[in-house]
């Protein structure tokens, strides 16, 4: 998991003075690696400058350009749209100079993200070029990346057909080799799009296959967004209570952290609301909301597990 990664590579920064090139990987990994899962942001920013420091007095501008994209991330998750494009473009502009292709598409990817995250008009067409770059240098996982991004901005349109297409191909390019963060995220936007009467166990069984890889993975911000999606599926379904508190805990984690939702949990976040205040009323939702304030993620994925066939059971009892 990405926590225990993280803490052996903490051990070895700590074992390693001066860093030797294995320390300084574990550090760059900690800083570019985990930026988008961990959610301790001061932390990750902590780690991450030190790596910027560290990388650029052994002259090692690979190294640079990866800790460059992780601080540009961490800033747009903190909601810090001009820092945020600063770094990505100090990124970019290094990986150019240097001829460095693969650092050039991972650069770009999470350039992408930024523009995402701040919900900016361009975004399918840095995602794209993102897709376009990895594309000619054979890197899969660049690829998986911007495909789910162009697939949500097609979503978000309503071009349904079209995000099918691009979200399918972005999990099976999350596969061999196994890409976790976009597969898991592919799987909740093909969820989404499943969600309708005669598929909606499909869509149920996307997002708990997202749980899980989100879990086993340690990605908070993954799960978060895993059950953002749930708590929608378990109003459609009627359990009003369930989602209510799926949707405290998940509102919990980014009071916690800081960190806003990304425009589409966002949109699917106050559709679960008002679905679930004309199911059983302000008052009510409101109790429910809280009762899940209280969880953390985890606790709630927990929770979340017990969706699954839930639906079977006879409503009257078990006569």
């Amino acid at each position: 998991s990405i926590q225990v990664g993280t803490e052996l590579d903490a051990d070895v920064v700590a074992r390693s003075a001066p860093l030797s090139r294995t320390a300084l990987s574990g550090l760059v990994f900690q800083a570019y690696g985990t930026a988008l899962t961990d959610l301790r942001l001061d932390h990750r920013l902590a780690i991450a400058h030190e790596a910027l420091s560290q990388s650029r007095a052994v002259g090692h501008r690979a190294f640079e350009v990866m800790v460059l994209a992780a601080i540009g991330t961490v800033a747009a998750l903190r909601g810090e749209r001009g820092t945020a494009e600063r770094y990505h473009e100090h990124a970019a502009a290094i990986a150019g100079e240097e001829d460095l292709p693969t650092y050039t598409n991972a650069a770009q990817r999470w350039r992408a993200f930024t523009h995402y995250r701040f919900d900016l008009d361009d975004t399918a067409a840095q995602a794209k070029h993102a897709v376009d770059l990895a594309a000619a240098t054979s890197n899969q996982w660049d690829v998986a990346a911007g495909l789910w991004l162009v697939g949500l901005t097609r979503l978000r349109s309503g071009d349904t057909e079209a995000a099918t297409t691009l979200l399918t191909e972005s999990s099976e390019a999350s596969r061999d080799p196994s890409y976790p963060f976009s597969r898991l995220r592919a799987e909740l936007g093909l969820a989404i799009i499943d969600l309708r009467p005669d598929r909606d166990q499909q869509a149920l069984e996307r997002v708990h296959e997202s749980i899980g890889i989100a879990s086993g993975l340690g990605d908070r911000l993954g799960l978060a967004a895993a059950l953002d999606h749930l708590s929608l599926l378990e109003g459609v379904r009627g359990a009003h209570d369930r989602a209510g508190r799926l949707i405290g805990a998940v509102y919990s984690l980014h009071a916690s952290t800081s960190v806003t939702r990304l425009p589409f949990e966002a949109e699917l976040r106050a559709a679960a609301v008002d679905q679930l205040e004309q199911a059983v009323g302000p008052q009510g939702a409101a109790q429910a909301i809280s009762a899940g304030t209280s969880l953390t993620v985890e606790e709630a994925a927990r929770l979340a597990r017990r969706s699954r066939g839930a639906r079977k059971r006879p409503p009257t009892g078990w006569d």
